[in-house]
C-alpha cells in the first residue's frame, strides 16, 4: 500500500495546480476560446458545429483555438458538440508559463 503512495502523492503535485488553474477559468465575452477535446476528436469539425471557427494553422492533440460571432453561446455550442472544456485562450498562458497569471478581463471596470 505505501509504494503507491508516493507516486499518488507525486501524481497529485503535477496534475492538479494546471486541473485547478483551468477549471477556475471562465469563457470571456469575446476573444479566441480554447477548446480542450478528446485526442480523437476533430477541434476544427467542434468549432465548426458550434457556430465558429478554428484559428491557426498548428493542430494539438488535445485543444483547439477557436473563435465565434456569438461568444456567449459559443461554450455551450461547443461543449453540446464535443469538446470537454471551453476556455478562454489566455488561460493557456497560466499553463504554458510558469508563475504567470492571464490578463485580467479588458471587459472588467
Amino acid at each position: 500500500m505505501t509504494r503507491w503512495l508516493t507516486p499518488i502523492l507525486a501524481l497529485c503535485i503535477v496534475v492538479l495546480p494546471p486541473v485547478a488553474t483551468l477549471y477556475a477559468a471562465v469563457p470571456g465575452d469575446s476573444g479566441p476560446m480554447l477548446l480542450v477535446h478528446a485526442p480523437w476528436a476533430d477541434g476544427s469539425a467542434i468549432a465548426y458545429r458550434a457556430g465558429g471557427r478554428p484559428l491557426g494553422p498548428v493542430r494539438a492533440p488535445m485543444g483547439t483555438l477557436a473563435d465565434s460571432d456569438d461568444p456567449r453561446n459559443f461554450a455551450r455550442l461547443a461543449r453540446a458538440a464535443g469538446a470537454w472544456v471551453v476556455l478562454p485562450a489566455t488561460a493557456l498562458l497560466a499553463l504554458c508559463v510558469p508563475g504567470s497569471r492571464p490578463p485580467p478581463n479588458s471587459d472588467t471596470p
